[in-house]
């Protein structure tokens, strides 16, 4: 019998199961009916609860993409820039959904717009980390590098590992000296604190973003 689910539960079960089809089926494999299945509920009473697969999307990409961001500043404050890249394979099923979220903005306008407001978040992110002006052409090559390091490291064949992206990450901030410079300006202006935010985990002191890995 589908189950009625309280709303203050029901953001992260959705996402939950969001992720974890997009990990099984990728984009092709997402539906209302595929995610009413997933958490118990009937595709009738998850429509009337987000009108529409379009909403739901949006709303799941808001959510992942919040995390998202939380990780990123925790980890920037404590890792610099290099801090982006993922590191154990929760975070990487993580970014593969993250991802899949940044294709689909393709074709749906509502997820398109949650993931420019990410996007700009993980710039703003950048810029406080690096000290870097918005428009600095060693901020958009670096960002450009981030991006592309990671959709190799989720590459599903032959991905790129860890130890290659760092490496490659810290060549380019090794030539980048004004960018090296002022990151090392930053990590010593910081608290020396590795704890991470309030009320976001355990564990290896890394805030856990919503996604798959938080299956309840």
């Amino acid at each position: 019998m589908p189950r009625k689910i309280d709303y203050a539960d029901r953001g992260d079960l959705i996402v939950d199961s969001v992720c974890r089809i997009v990990l099984r089926g990728g984009l092709p494999a997402l539906s209302l009916r595929a995610v009413a299945g997933e958490i118990g509920m009937s595709p009738s009473s998850l429509l009337h609860q987000f009108d529409n697969r379009a909403r739901l999307l949006s709303v799941s990409a808001a959510k992942v993409g919040a995390a998202r961001t939380r990780y990123a500043t925790w980890a920037c404050h404590q890792r610099g820039p290099v801090g982006l890249l993922p590191r154990r394979p929760d975070d990487l099923d993580r970014a593969r959904v993250w991802l899949a979220f940044v294709e689909l903005a393709r074709s749906e306008q509502d997820v398109a717009e949650v993931v420019a407001h990410i996007r700009d978040e993980e710039r703003q992110i950048l810029m406080r980390t690096t000290l870097l002006d918005a428009g600095a052409p060693e901020l958009v090559a670096l960002a450009a590098l981030i991006d592309g390091l990671l959709s190799g490291m989720t590459a599903g064949r032959d991905p790129l590992p860890l130890e290659c992206a760092e490496r490659a990450l810290a060549l380019h901030l090794h030539h980048t000296g004004l960018a090296l410079e002022r990151q090392a300006r930053v990590v010593d202006e910081r608290s020396t604190t590795t704890d991470p935010p309030p009320g976001d985990g355990p564990g290896d002191g890394a805030p856990p973003p919503v996604g798959p890995a938080r299956v309840r």
